[in-house]
């Protein structure tokens, strides 16, 4: 069975701007026909997990902020102020 797994951040498209990356704006766009919600309070890291095997419709998963480790990060040549 082939399965494609593949993890983008949202894009949402604003009146002026999009928060997010850019290139994810239609599959963001698809997924929320889908059923995905963004948080009340979006950001550029939101994530949908949606999986479709071959064969089978398209799920979307849901978790709760509790079910999710966040870690800090940080790139080694880019500082971002606070």
């Amino acid at each position: 069975m082939d399965y494609l797994s593949l993890y983008l951040f949202q894009a949402l498209e604003f009146l002026v701007n999009i928060l997010g990356d850019p290139a994810n704006l239609e599959l963001t766009n698809a997924i929320i026909k889908f059923g995905w919600q963004s948080p009340e309070t979006p950001t550029a890291y939101d994530m949908a997990l949606v999986i479709e095997a071959v064969g089978q419709q398209p799920k979307i998963y849901h978790w709760n902020k509790d079910e999710v480790l966040e870690v800090e990060i940080e790139h080694p040549r880019i500082f971002v102020s606070a």
